[in-house]
């Protein structure tokens, strides 16, 4: 399926060499790229969804102005930064528990119908 936020990858010769603080905002958001628009269309949380649409919506494929933005954001403003690991860390926390618990209804859907993957 295709990721729900997509990430292009370091291309070294067209662009500066990237920071270490510009590497970790990178990787931050490249962790969701691991959940399609179809995950994503599932999450409960209406909030949820809007706060990945909006990450969505500023990959740097599609809108590399406002990602950059935020790149040098995260990188320049030291409580941005800080606020945004606490932020990633409690948003990779939510998603995970809403994909895991999709996956348990899915997998008591199966024991209550004897339904097998094929």
């Amino acid at each position: 399926s295709i990721p729900f936020i997509q990430i292009p990858p370091i291309d070294d010769d067209a662009s500066p060499p990237k920071t270490k603080v510009e590497q970790e905002f990178r990787h931050k958001l490249a962790h969701f790229e691991r959940y399609s628009q179809r995950d994503v269309a599932l999450f409960q949380s209406f909030r949820l969804r809007v706060v990945m649409e909006g990450m969505a919506a500023s990959s740097p494929l599609d809108e590399p102005a406002v990602y950059r933005a935020f790149e040098i954001l995260y990188q320049d403003l030291l409580p941005l930064r800080l606020a945004g690991r606490l932020i990633f860390k409690r948003l990779r926390y939510v998603v995970a528990m809403c994909v895991q618990a999709r996956t348990d209804e899915i997998e008591l859907l199966r024991s209550r119908t004897e339904l097998s993957q094929s």
